[in-house]
């Protein structure tokens, strides 16, 4: 499968991106509480990066107790698949056919899904009826297929405690079907149907959701134009027909083009934005894996060490500013991280006492193959 794949409607394509490109936590949300606060406050306590420097996306459950969030660096695509964004309805990624699958659950319960080159596990609780777990790898031949299946099945049974034997499997493609005033219609394995409501649409697509408000503005008013247009051209040609309506006509046609004259500076700002991301994206020369690397820390953390800030020095170096009100735990956490597999260096700096607490830096360097490319963890 392609880096991203969609069906066109009769009017706009719908874009479906592979997920393993995405971080995908499942959140509980506060009745009374602003929901795009909640949404954004738990999008940047996951994620070492802002939100200007995430595509991200969301999807509630049926009570609104729940929200499936998603985000991708946005760096991970490039001009060129973004450019292919412009024209499209929906940017989503593809595991939100099982976010939007009706499926009966009494208990627990996982799949592990394979496409043409990727591979999706999905586990349900009966918290709601949105997935508790989402994990997707890409893969590049059979024997890299092999590998990732039986990693995935073994993070699943360890993040459910369903066990490996009890985890289904299924094959096929996940597709975009339709997309009308009800939602957007999704095929996937043996053709079972399953549809994201209209009114999730605009929350769940991963693009700026500022830009899609204008879009849709801006959509709204070119259907606008487009009626006014109509009805002049049916003028126009009464105009025709009787005497006096060329006059009326040339005046209709002269106000449409002084309407499209003003927008060119709009599209002129466009533009220069977008060759400025070109250059910007020049300049860096290798791809980011932030969410991977502090998985890969993250995991041995004892209990009692707080990660305060994290930020990346290049590709394969992690830098984090962290506390721990057990000191004895500082040297184990190194420990444990020097054993880590893919890790190459660990340096533990300025270690300070205060109030009873720990400060200090953490800086640990990757190995240059410490990970194929995949997605969240």
């Amino acid at each position: 499968m392609s880096a991203s794949s969609h069906n066109k409607s009769r009017n706009t394509p719908v874009i479906l991106l592979p997920g393993d490109r995405f971080f995908v936590r499942r959140i509980t949300l506060v009745n009374g509480s602003p929901l795009p606060a909640q949404l954004e406050l738990a999008l940047e306590t996951l994620s070492p990066f802002s939100l200007e420097q995430l595509f991200h996306g969301s999807v509630l459950s049926a009570s609104r107790g729940h929200a499936l969030v998603y985000a991708a660096y946005r760096r991970t695509f490039s001009n060129a698949e973004q450019e292919k964004w412009g024209e499209a309805q929906s940017v989503l990624p593809e595991f939100l056919y099982w976010a939007a699958t009706k499926i009966s659950r009494k208990e627990s319960s996982a799949i592990l899904f394979e496409s043409s080159n990727h591979i999706t596990a999905v586990a349900w609780d009966d918290a709601c009826e949105l997935p508790s777990l989402i994990l997707s790898r890409a893969m590049s031949s059979s024997d890299d297929a092999n590998e990732t299946r039986a990693q995935l099945l073994a993070e699943v049974s360890k993040r459910t405690g369903i066990p490996v034997h009890k985890i289904s499997t299924s094959q096929g493609n996940v597709t975009a079907e339709s997309l009308d005033k009800v939602g957007l219609s999704l095929s996937g394995p043996n053709g079972q149907k399953a549809t994201l409501p209209a009114a999730a649409l605009t929350l769940a697509d991963i693009r700026d959701k500022a830009l899609l408000a204008t879009r849709q503005s801006e959509q709204r008013h070119s259907t606008l134009l487009w009626r006014l247009f109509a009805t002049s051209t049916a003028a126009l040609a009464l105009c025709i027909l009787l005497e006096g309506g060329l006059w009326a006509s040339r005046s209709l046609l002269a106000s449409k083009q002084q309407q499209l004259a003003d927008r060119t500076p709009e599209v002129q700002q466009i533009e220069s934005a977008q060759a400025l991301a070109s250059r910007l994206e020049k300049m860096t020369a290798q791809q980011l894996r932030p969410f991977e690397m502090l998985a890969v820390v993250n995991s041995p953390r004892p209990a009692s060490v707080e990660f305060l800030r994290v930020s990346t020095n290049g590709p394969r170096q992690l830098e984090i500013d962290a506390q721990t009100s057990d000191a004895g735990d500082l040297r184990n956490y190194e420990n444990a991280l020097r054993q880590t597999a893919g890790v190459e260096k660990v340096d533990i700096r300025d270690p300070r006492m205060r109030a009873g607490r720990t400060s200090f830096q953490l800086e640990v360097t990757f190995k240059p193959d410490w990970s194929h490319p995949g997605g969240s963890s």
